[in-house]
């Protein structure tokens, strides 16, 4: 019974971090470029094994972790470079650009949670993989939902698509 809800927990969380892997990444395209956020979400690599050896108890080589020191190195380096071609831009862009780092930091640790997650779930057997990817889309939807609807987003493309369709 407590490894049950033990396991149900951590299907609560991983859905959690689901939704906020795709909406934080998202969320964060309002603050960096395209290709700052493709950069970073490419560095999971280093968010996944950080996670497993938290959550998964697992330990890697001297080798594998030089490797993930590497793509920080090379994605702090990055993300500088992107700061400094806005070197004439304001000191508020500066400040929106690294207020959007840090959301995309925030999404890398979702989805350290997540990829981590999703292994102990499966290995305890609570569902079927389609199932887990089912529960997890359809959590995602309803938070995105909620989300769109509380920030005004929904009634605004309801409403253009309404006065599309009577344009139309």
């Amino acid at each position: 019974m407590a490894r049950e809800r033990g396991l149900s927990q951590s299907l609560f969380w991983l859905c959690v971090a689901y939704a906020g892997s795709n909406s934080v990444s998202k969320l964060a395209l309002d603050y960096v470029s395209i290709p700052t956020q493709i950069v970073f979400k490419s560095c999971k690599l280093v968010a996944v094994m950080i996670g497993s050896t938290f959550i998964l108890k697992r330990t890697y080589s001297l080798f594998e972790y030089a490797i993930a020191c590497g793509l920080v190195i090379g994605m702090a380096c990055f993300a500088a470079a992107d700061l400094k071609g806005e070197a004439a831009a304001a000191e508020a862009s500066h400040a929106r650009m690294l207020f959007g780092l840090v959301l995309l930091v925030g999404s890398l640790f979702c989805d350290s949670v997540l990829g981590n997650l999703q292994e102990l779930v499966q290995k305890g057997n609570v569902c079927h993989e389609t199932e887990l990817m089912y529960v997890q889309s359809l959590f995602s939807g309803l938070v995105l939902f909620v989300w769109t609807a509380l920030s005004g987003e929904l009634s605004a493309s309801v409403a253009l698509c309404v006065t599309s369709v009577r344009s139309a």
